[in-house]
């Protein structure tokens, strides 16, 4: 790595930070709108665990995300591209196009060079440059999460016909531990009566 690579390095990292929250909003999308059909879907059939498929589908869109912005990081010539734009005048892209040259440089591309290293030195081109958060998917993301959660106040008859047969067991319940309680008391009543 050279010193001008060095200097690009902070600004790389930004891009590739900016370039997986990209893939993470799409996939966290594309994750939530499975996560809504799957709740849906499981208020009329079980298939299992929902605490784990949602966590399943967590994991996989970080990994997915991750492994898309990787392969799709950001060139040394892209993040000189990405540095020019912020008005120096091809400055950096002349700079890693003459490093790339397996020949020997003259005096004046090394001058160039220098010149581009002097820049990346003075100025902080890392905050300089503005890391843009893809609103669009990140407001297709909220809404997402928010037909997702109103997906637990969609209850169906079966569940409605569950819930009325579970409470009409826990009254059956309550009938039976008070008559425990009676039968107990009973019992002590007649144990007491026996030894006096």
């Amino acid at each position: 790595m050279n010193e001008l690579q060095r200097l690009l390095l902070p600004l790389r990292r930004k891009l590739f930070l900016q370039l997986w929250c990209q893939w993470l909003t799409r996939f966290a999308v594309i994750g939530a709108m499975v996560c809504i059909v799957y709740a849906v879907a499981s208020k009329w059939r079980y298939f299992f665990d929902s605490t784990l498929f949602f966590c399943a589908v967590v994991v996989v869109v970080f990994l997915l995300s991750f492994i898309i912005a990787l392969r799709k990081c950001p060139s040394w010539e892209q993040t000189a591209k990405e540095a020019d734009k912020l008005g120096y005048d091809e400055r950096f892209v002349t700079a890693m196009e003459l490093l790339q040259k397996k020949q020997t440089l003259t005096t004046i591309e090394q001058m160039v060079i220098e010149d581009a290293s002097e820049k990346a030195k003075g100025d902080s081109i890392q905050k300089k440059y503005i890391f843009v958060f893809p609103k669009r998917q990140l407001k297709l993301f909220v809404a997402a999460l928010a037909i997702l959660a109103s997906t637990n106040f969609v209850y169906t008859t079966k569940q409605l016909q569950a819930e009325r047969y579970s409470m009409a067991q826990l009254k059956k319940i309550e009938e039976i531990k008070k008559e425990n309680k009676n039968t107990e008391e009973l019992d002590k009543a007649v144990s007491q009566a026996f030894e006096k």
